[in-house]
């Protein structure tokens, strides 16, 4: 998940749209880039402009950091939907440090009461 603040904050009908930003997100490892979904859904508990963007995937273990290129949605088509890329130039650009563990598996939570209990 990557989160951001949008200012100014965004004003919409619903959590899941009009998709404004496309996020490119590639690793150190590769050029391949990260499939995302919940484009643009807030999270305004967080704060006013907070918003999020889901990542299809977890980085490899080998990975230092990420690098995320934001680029403004295209127009949707007549159908209404809009491509997950964008060849619109982008407005901004950065990288994020991953933490050294990042690739250790979660810790186990119990789903219930009953696999607590053992």
């Amino acid at each position: 998940m990557v989160e951001y603040d949008i200012d100014p904050p965004l004003n919409t009908p619903t959590p899941f749209g009009p998709q404004l930003l496309i996020l490119e997100v590639t690793d150190d490892t590769s050029d391949r880039i990260y499939e995302t979904m919940w484009l643009d859904f807030p999270w305004p508990e967080f704060g006013e402009g907070r918003r999020t963007t889901r990542l299809e995937r977890r980085p490899p273990p080998e990975a230092t950091r990420l690098h995320v290129v934001v680029r403004p949605a295209e127009q949707p088509t007549d159908s209404g939907a809009r491509p997950w890329t964008s060849s619109l130039p982008p407005v901004a650009e950065f990288n994020i440090t991953l933490p050294a563990d990042h690739g250790a598996p979660w810790p186990h939570e119990p789903d219930s009461e009953s696999e607590s209990l053992g």
